[in-house]
């Protein structure tokens, strides 16, 4: 457990997911800094807490290391029963912490960002990992569930994110967005017959979807989606989601978020490492 842990963190934190070493000294440095999340007070009147990080996965092992980067700025939204509590971003110590819940079932998900893949998850305290990017928190009175972490892998240099494809104007792409899937085990891998895209507008699930301006999508074999830009569209499309479901049943949701580049010139063409 050697990466930073505010306040309150520290007791709580499990071993699987946290390696020992110097705590105390650098919790203490975080606290001198003042690197505290600004929480959302989800239902006035409670006394419940939820908090955890995102951080960089450099060694991709799951575990925060003191040398790991924390990342700030990522979006973290809870909501219970189906409906958003409320939303924050995490902090320069890549915190995130929502105050003031009563008693119940939440789930806090993490939305993607464009410049890291997809790495593991952990559940905290009073959490169970769900779905990719999803922690499932049955709160007591007055409890702290915190501990959870959504790692991110650095972006390998000249490599995109596979849940962001780069897409050259003018031609067709094909990606694997199952290659995203890093919080699962090897005998609980997706089916990649259970591929859907949503329809943006409805939720409706399918094989083929159009974006009027924009880009055409088709689930083809093995899982894998083509995309076709339209023609004079560049830049980034609209964020379109996709599901799929476990060999062992698990339903789980992310999106796919298409970058459009005119051809590069030299090698490489259409492909660069994305941005920071």
């Amino acid at each position: 457990m050697n990466q930073a842990l505010p306040c309150g963190i520290a007791s709580s934190i499990s071993s699987r997911s946290w390696r020992h070493g110097p705590l105390a000294v650098v919790a203490g440095a975080l606290l001198l800094f003042g690197f505290t999340a600004t929480p959302a007070v989800a239902d006035p009147g409670g006394s419940g807490v939820v908090k955890g990080y995102v951080y960089a996965d450099a060694g991709n092992d799951g575990y925060f290391d003191v040398d790991e980067a924390p990342v700030a700025g990522i979006e973290i939204t809870l909501e219970s029963g189906g409906v958003k509590i409320g939303t924050v971003q995490t902090d320069d110590a890549g915190q995130f912490a929502f105050e003031g819940l009563r008693p119940g079932t939440y789930r806090v998900s993490e939305h993607q960002p464009k410049q890291y893949r997809d790495g593991a998850e952990y559940a905290g305290i009073g959490g169970v990992l769900v779905n990719d990017d999803e922690i499932e928190i049955s709160l007591g009175p007055g409890g702290i569930s915190s501990g959870h972490l959504f790692g991110e892998i650095p972006a390998e240099p000249g490599v995109s994110n596979p849940d962001f494809p780069v897409v050259v104007a003018g031609q067709a792409l094909v990606f694997d967005p199952l290659a995203n899937d890093g919080v699962l085990e090897s005998d609980a891998a997706f089916n990649p017959g259970t591929v859907r895209l949503l329809d943006p507008a409805t939720g409706v699930p399918g094989t083929e979807l159009f974006v009027p301006g924009e880009a055409r999508y088709r689930v083809i074999e093995d899982g894998r989606v083509e995309i076709r830009p339209e023609p004079g569209f560049l830049g980034w499309a609209a964020e379109l989601g996709y599901e799929a479901t476990t060999y062992d049943g698990r339903h789980s949701t992310s999106v796919i978020g298409v970058e459009v580049r005119e051809r590069l010139t030299g090698a490489g063409a259409g492909r660069r490492a994305m941005p920071s």
